[in-house]
């Protein structure tokens, strides 16, 4: 199970450049739907142990491949992948984000 990540500051630390309202909303509603969904995905699957990177590496193999077997990937379907990869990629994309950002000393 993915938990999601605690913030390493304050939802209003780093105003004026990001408001505490961005922030809430973003982490609150969109980081907190990747980590729901990607819960309920992996939910009594044999993705329900493993590692975010474990579950993003096996589940990008799930990509659309041509007659021979050769990855087509996103830039030519876009928008696919599956719904276990997106949310696995968005969750670790964002926790990446906010474990980038700091708040001015």
């Amino acid at each position: 199970m993915t938990e999601l990540m605690k913030l390493p500051y304050a939802q209003d630390a780093l105003e004026p450049a990001i408001s505490k309202e961005t922030i809430s909303y973003h982490y609150g509603k969109h980081h907190r739907g990747y980590v729901d969904n990607l819960n309920k995905l992996v939910e009594g699957t044999a993705y329900a142990d493993m590692k975010l990177e474990d579950i993003i590496r096996e589940a990008g193999q799930d990509f659309p491949r041509d007659s021979q077997g050769r990855e087509l990937g996103t830039q030519y379907c876009p928008g696919r992948g599956s719904p276990l990869f997106v949310n696995a990629a968005q969750v670790y994309n964002h926790n990446l984000y906010w474990e980038s950002l700091r708040p001015e000393e």
